[in-house]
């Protein structure tokens, strides 16, 4: 059960500690920002974790301002889970190496940092969190439902990605790669998606989990070493590519049971994304409190998420490329607007909101 809210003033970025209200568990959900974590953020943060008995990582997707903050956080934290979006298939994994792998004078922009950000990802926990946490990659399928107690804290359950879409659209890809590749680079790509898949697989009758048992210097190494390929790929599946990779998210709640406050996590999602994962879950018909996408801005706004007491707009305003959607306001008028410059207190840090 999740009874407060810790939300973080990191500017345009997500950092948000989810608490049961009695420092028994409580779940990070993501750490990073575009602004650089302050002395008094990153004190605070690592205190209130430490305050807890048991502590849960949620990296919800892999764009920089969801998880640079990482590396400030105190090596001697303790993490019984580190919970991702499931990636690791062979389809999927075959378009991430390819959108680092490809030919472009400007082939360093978005899509080629998620995918090296989503690649790179395992084995830098690695070297941070060298604890044995386990790293379990979740889907709708395989949620925390499935879990044992000791590996599904708070109550939640996973609302996205569903893998049968999710492989489905992969496939799709993949064979439109295909069509543009050599038979010469198509053998090379997919030795990298071999090496990589069973330099991290590790299967347990619950479900995929992957721990710290892999090299993972050796694993960088092979990755920076694709990304110096450069294969030919048409502006038109890069777009796809790109596409594509913001479905790679995870967002939950914890609307099951007899929790009459449930709370609503969307990480960055599309419209289109949030009307498939209306479309697959029964969502709950009121939350205490919702995260809305992608730090409240005009691309991503959705005009009909369910009613709330509050949302959560992890956005200071202070970015101008990203403004804060004025919708918010009219859209909402039943709901309290908390953004990341609203927890401001003594230490500049944070503040406790109580469901």
């Amino acid at each position: 059960m999740i009874n407060e809210i810790e939300m973080y003033n990191v500017g345009f970025g997500d950092c948000i500690i989810c608490n049961d209200g009695e420092n028994k568990s409580k779940l990070l959900v993501d750490c990073g920002g575009k602004q650089n974590f302050s002395k008094e953020i990153v004190k605070e943060l690592n205190a209130s974790l430490k305050r807890s008995q048991q502590n849960y990582l949620m990296l919800t997707h892999f764009h920089s301002d969801h998880f640079n903050g990482l590396k400030n956080l105190d090596g001697s934290l303790r993490f019984n889970c580190i919970y991702l979006p499931n990636f690791l298939t062979a389809n999927i994994l075959r378009l991430e190496f390819a959108s680092i792998a490809r030919s472009s004078k400007n082939y360093k922009n978005a899509e080629y940092y998620a995918a090296l950000n989503l690649l790179t990802c395992v084995p830098n926990l690695f070297r941070f969190f060298a604890n044995g946490a386990k790293v379990v990659f979740l889907n709708k399928t395989y949620g925390f439902e499935e879990m044992s107690p000791q590996r599904c804290p708070l109550g939640l359950r996973v609302l996205w990605p569903d893998m049968s879409y999710m492989e489905q659209t992969a496939k799709s890809i993949n064979a439109l790669l295909n069509q543009e590749l050599s038979d010469e680079s198509k053998a090379v790509l997919d030795e990298y998606v071999r090496h990589y898949y069973h330099a991290l697989m590790q299967r347990t009758d619950n479900g995929v989990l992957y721990s710290q048992n892999s090299n993972g210097e050796d694993l960088l190494d092979r990755i920076y070493e694709c990304a110096n390929i450069n294969l030919n790929i048409s502006k038109k599946l890069i777009d796809k590519l790109s596409k594509f990779q913001n479905k790679i998210s995870l967002c939950f709640d914890n609307a099951i049971g007899r929790n009459t406050k449930p709370v609503l996590f969307l990480s960055d999602v599309t419209q289109r994304g949030y009307r498939q994962i209306e479309k697959i879950n029964d969502l709950s018909p009121h939350y205490s409190a919702i995260k809305v996408p992608h730090h409240g801005t005009k691309d991503y706004f959705i005009d009909n998420l369910p009613p709330s007491d509050m949302l959560l707009i992890t956005n200071d305003g202070s970015w101008k490329r990203c403004r804060i959607c004025d919708e918010y306001y009219y859209a909402y008028p039943n709901a309290l607007l908390l953004f990341n410059s609203n927890f401001l207190k003594a230490g500049g840090c944070g503040k406790i909101i109580e469901l």
